[in-house]
């Protein structure tokens, strides 16, 4: 997959490549793509561990904005595609006021896969809608893999480490 869009996968898992300047927007263009198709073919392998986070992210949540949350929410993207969110947060008036999507780590590492299909899904949604908050809760890892996991995710969604006292920095809704 990653081959056939001119990238290069390394040991850890992370999708690359080299380009001139000039070339960055079409290179990004093949990497969303790779990450994208990536996250699908792995993502079956990962559905219990990812479930697990979820739930624990999803009770913080609730312990905080109550029946404000919601769980398995869509929103449409600039695609057109419905893109599945695992929580959401209602507004006091019912209408959607945050997105989150969540990324668990293993043996120390953010999911790569989850990374890259995450900053797919958030820049195709904050293309359809710029103001809607989006954010990435990402299970604690080593530093210099999160750190790298929040410069894919930076440009299109805030990104946040779990912890037990998890709070969503919103707008006011």
């Amino acid at each position: 997959i990653v081959e056939k869009q001119g990238l290069e996968l390394s040991p850890e898992g992370e999708i690359f490549a080299f380009a001139k300047e000039t070339d960055i927007p079409a290179l990004m263009a093949r990497l969303f793509e790779a990450s994208i198709r990536s996250a699908d073919v792995l993502g079956a392998a990962i559905t219990k561990d990812v479930s697990k986070f979820e739930k624990v992210v999803s009770k913080r949540l609730r312990t905080v904005y109550g029946s404000r949350v919601r769980a398995n929410h869509q929103e449409t993207g600039a695609s057109g595609h419905q893109l599945r969110f695992p929580l959401a947060i209602l507004a006091q008036d019912g209408s959607t006021s945050a997105l989150i999507q969540t990324i668990s780590s293993f043996d120390g590492m953010p999911h790569w896969a989850s990374v890259y299909n995450t900053a797919g899904k958030m820049l195709d949604l904050k293309q359809a809608n710029a103001d809607m908050q989006r954010f990435s809760v990402i299970e604690p890892a080593n530093s210099e893999s999160l750190a790298q996991a929040k410069k894919v995710l930076s440009q299109s969604t805030t990104v946040l480490l779990f912890s037990p006292e998890l709070e969503l920095p919103l707008l006011a809704a």
